[in-house]
């Protein structure tokens, strides 16, 4: 257990294989600015603890190898980077009191593990996420100031759409909803491929895909 830990790190660590790995900063927030690799081949997740923040950036790197859990929230500007490389990768994001998961401002995660989400939160923001999703059905996958594009497969979710007027949401080639909940826009757009449409979309805004099949409901309100 790392504790009284400096709050920000702009070094190289790596944690082997069969280690473990509690990072506890008793509620003050971190900003990576080096590279980080969380490598856990235990079954168990390793843990970032009374972390209400972890923010990568200036070329940081939090690149995940196995499974780790974030118990705060995850703000990925620009300048950060987040790798989920192999397919038992799993990053666990439990959210905190503000119910803000993560936020990403024009950032992209890469690779082909896993990023889930539980809880009643929201991820929200612009960039590519560009792997798997698994989030509860009581999360909100949301596009905000600029377009978020969602090019890796949902396995399940809570709500996808637009935070506000300023979000798009891409979802480029072929895009089913079967594993989503329900699609909400709240202003802004939707674009995309061939949309295959088999829950509920609800809201405002503009559907822009190149093919929409509707299989569902549509419920149109405030707007």
């Amino acid at each position: 257990r790392f504790t009284d830990a400096p709050t920000t790190f702009a070094g190289d660590m790596a944690v082997n294989p069969g280690g473990s790995f509690n990072w506890d900063l008793s509620g003050a927030s971190l900003l990576i600015t080096g590279n980080v690799d969380l490598n856990n081949a235990n079954p168990i997740e390793l843990t970032m603890m009374s972390v209400p923040t972890v923010t990568v950036s200036n070329g940081g790197t939090l690149d995940i190898n196995g499974k780790v859990a974030v118990d705060g929230a995850i703000l990925l500007p620009p300048t950060g980077n987040l790798l989920l490389e192999n397919n038992q990768d799993v990053l666990h994001i439990l959210g905190n009191d503000a119910n803000s998961a993560m936020q990403l401002i024009g950032a992209t995660i890469a690779g082909n593990g896993t990023l889930k989400v539980t809880g009643s939160n929201l991820v929200a923001g612009s960039g590519t996420i560009a792997v798997d999703i698994d989030f509860g059905n009581a999360t909100s996958l949301e596009a905000a100031a600029g377009t978020l594009t969602i090019s890796g497969p949902i396995n399940n979710a809570g709500t996808l759409g637009t935070f506000d007027a300023t979000g798009t949401l891409n979802t480029p080639g072929a895009f089913t909803t079967a594993n989503v909940q329900q699609v909400e826009l709240k202003g802004g757009q939707w674009t995309g491929g061939t949309i295959t449409h088999s829950s509920l979309l609800a809201g405002h805004g503009t559907v822009a895909t190149e093919v929409f099949i509707n299989d569902g409901t549509i419920k149109p309100d405030h707007g």
